[in-house]
């Protein structure tokens, strides 16, 4: 069974078009490769502490097929 996960963004700032609510997503590119990574390593150590295994420096199977 997966449990949804939802993400809120708060939009605050002076990015170019925030004011008209047209935001372009690619000035996210890298932030969001950064949160990706993050996450992925997040539930890497999560699975590799349920199973009390430590693999410093790769991502479980599980924590490769994460996305947003």
């Amino acid at each position: 069974m997966t449990v949804p996960t939802e993400l809120k963004i708060e939009w605050e700032g002076v990015a170019p078009g925030l004011a008209d609510k047209r935001l372009s997503l690619s000035a996210f590119g890298e932030p969001l490769t950064i949160l990706l990574a993050a996450l992925r390593r997040i539930a890497s150590n999560l699975v590799g502490d349920a199973l009390e295994e430590k693999n410093v420096g790769r991502f479980t199977n599980a924590a490769r097929q994460l996305d947003i």
